[in-house]
């Protein structure tokens, strides 16, 4: 029994043993060097150490190392333990342990940031109080007693160039600023201006709106009040009203044509006009006035005089002593200027613009315009002798005497039957368009005003018709008569 007893105790001690022994054989007589680690508490940081090191750093910040040195004496063959002692303060804990490693601990530090997005609103507050544009230099409700602030938006008619329209602006915003008012034009123009003329008025000045593509265009005006918010617009109508000149031709030192005067008012009507027309550089023009007619269908109660200028110009003027009698809105010919042709070369044009216009709207206001030229050429047609001119009014003209008579119809047949020949100013002058008004071209019959390229019967029996003075070609297609 005795002896079972010791095996059991040397069995128990073999085994307690163990660990100690593998320790000797692999660590024969190593001195322990025992490292009292420290751990430390505090409010936002803790570290642990036991043969590892280990710093935490809250709440952003985590610091984590390790790292270990392993000495190893061979010449000793015993080990040496030392209890473990354990202290706890109220920040700080060691614990020391018995090993066979020397830990010297470092450090790694890994950072996290933390980004934080900041998104801004804006709110608009809505506006307490209005504004109002008012036309003129007044409030709605109140009596209007400057009528010379702006015509078209008094008599309610679109404005024209060189105009002017007066806004007020109304507002029941305390406190009110003029200084806080910025004004736009849409869509933006050059010719358009606003500039302030008292406390609480500004003007829109019109400057060259000739320049303005269409006949009539509508503008937006805003006023905006930049310190309370609110703003207001206005819609402006500006208008065209033109006077030109038509393009016509004349044969010179000889004869007359009429050179039509066009009006284009189609938002006005217009109760009379004067013009004075001369030629487009103010130098001569060769042509002289004798008279003018009215256009039945636009003026027909209208009466058209005219006189030729010292200066050379020809004022022009249409009137009705008929207070009720208007040209309505619309665009066409009002009315015919008669001239007759100076000394002028076949083959030159002349250059005619309207100069002084004055135009009356209804109620007796002016109404800005603007202008358009024409063009007046010197041609002669059928006037084909003599063949040389050495003088006389047709010296200039190579040939030719400033009239169609039976010497031209000779001359023309002389040149058909072949007995002469053509020349280069003949040719200009008989080659005309064939046929009878409205019908006169090439073909003969094809109302397009062309010439064939020769002198042939065709042209000589035009020529017979100038001089009979029936209706002809010659004078459809160069002059514009059908009588």
């Amino acid at each position: 029994m005795k002896k079972t007893f010791s095996l059991v105790v040397v069995y128990i001690f073999l085994v307690f043993t163990a660990p100690y022994v593998r320790a000797a054989r692999y660590y024969p007589s190593c001195v322990t060097s025992v490292v009292s680690s420290t751990t430390s508490i505090l409010p936002t940081t803790s570290s642990i150490a036991s043969s590892t090191t280990t710093s935490i750093h809250l709440p952003t910040t985590s610091s984590i190392a390790s790292s270990t040195t392993t000495s190893v004496r061979p010449s000793t063959t015993s080990s040496t333990s030392q209890p473990t002692s354990t202290s706890i303060l109220p920040t700080t804990s060691s614990i020391a342990s018995s090993t066979t490693t020397s830990i010297h601990p470092t450090t790694t530090s890994s950072t996290i940031q933390v980004t934080t997005s900041i998104v801004s609103t804006t709110t608009t507050v809505a506006s307490l109080c209005t504004i109002e544009i008012a036309r003129g230099r007044s409030c709605p409700g109140e009596t209007i007693d400057d009528p010379a602030y702006n015509r078209p938006g008094r008599r309610g008619l679109a404005a024209t160039c060189n105009g002017v329209i007066d806004f007020t602006v109304c507002s029941d915003c305390v406190p009110f600023d003029p200084a806080c008012l910025e004004w736009s034009i849409e869509p933006a123009t050059t010719f358009l201006n606003i500039a302030r003329i008292d406390r609480c008025c500004w003007r829109l000045s019109i400057g060259n709106s000739c320049q303005q593509l269409d006949k009539l265009e509508e503008y937006e005006v805003t006023v905006t009040d930049t310190c309370n918010n609110t703003s207001d617009s206005v819609v402006v109508e500006i208008g065209k009203v033109i006077v030109g000149v038509g393009d016509t031709a004349l044969q010179p030192n000889t004869g007359s044509a009429l050179v039509d005067i066009d009006l284009i008012n189609p938002e006005h009507h217009v109760r009379a006009l004067a013009v004075d027309i001369g030629e487009c550089g103010g130098g001569e023009d060769n042509l002289v006035c004798t008279g003018c007619v009215v256009d039945p269908e636009r003026a027909l109660a209208f009466t058209c005089s005219s006189n030729e200028r010292p200066d050379g110009t020809c004022r022009v003027v249409l009137y009705s002593t008929n207070p009720s009698a208007l040209i309505m809105r619309g665009r066409g010919t009002v009315a015919r200027v008669m001239y007759e042709a100076g000394n002028a070369h076949v083959g030159d044009c002349v250059c005619l613009r309207p100069t002084g216009i004055q135009i009356s709207d209804p109620f007796n206001e002016d109404l800005c315009a603007c202008r358009q030229t024409g063009e007046v050429c010197f041609k002669t047609c059928g006037d084909i002798y003599p063949q040389d001119c050495i003088g006389g009014p047709c010296a200039d003209t190579g040939c030719g005497d400033g009239v169609v008579d039976i010497l031209d119809i000779l001359e023309g047949l002389d040149i058909v039957l072949g007995l002469q020949e053509a020349t280069a100013c003949q040719m200009g002058n008989g080659d005309v368009p064939n046929g009878m008004p409205p019908y006169c071209g090439n073909p003969p019959g094809t109302p397009n005003c062309a010439e064939d390229g020769d002198i042939d019967i065709f042209d000589v029996l035009v020529m017979i018709d100038k001089a009979l003075g029936r209706m002809n070609c010659c004078d459809y297609c160069l002059f514009g008569k059908i009588f």
